[in-house]
């Protein structure tokens, strides 16, 4: 049977106020990764189905948002024998983003071109079209 520890009223003090400046350090040590990510999630969405489906652009901010919210329902192994796994945790935040990235950052302009190619041909055609029948 395990008995509960008592704490001093120093160290509840200690805790009570040292608990408070560690979590705001950890929130502003992963502040920039979350930022990366979202910034990742808004330039694949502008890229992407923005232009494709007509869709609305997606602020830096909205994408930040987003990321927090499914955040919450994805399920996150950090732990490795009940210690902090740095390594796995930062190339998750750092390296994945930056491959996602470079991978839409070289197809966006093969979409775009295809859909220049798409959206240019109708018009030469026309043009074609009118100065031939400008030239009878």
């Amino acid at each position: 049977m395990s008995e509960d520890k008592k704490y001093s009223l120093a160290e509840i003090g200690v805790i009570g106020v040292a608990a408070p400046i560690i979590f705001a350090l950890m929130m502003v040590a992963s502040f920039p990764l979350a930022m990366w990510s979202a910034y990742v999630a808004m330039r694949l969405w502008n890229w992407f189905p923005a232009v494709y489906f007509h869709l609305n652009p997606l602020s830096l901010w909205m994408a930040l948002g987003f990321s927090y919210a499914v955040g919450i329902f994805r399920k996150q192994v950090i732990f490795k024998d009940h210690e902090l796994d740095w390594k796995r945790e930062l190339s998750s935040s750092l390296v994945g983003p930056a491959i996602i990235f470079g991978i839409g950052y070289l197809i966006h302009p093969m979409g775009r071109a295809f859909g220049m190619t798409l959206t240019a041909l109708p018009t030469m055609v026309s043009y074609a079209w009118l100065v031939f029948h400008l030239r009878l």
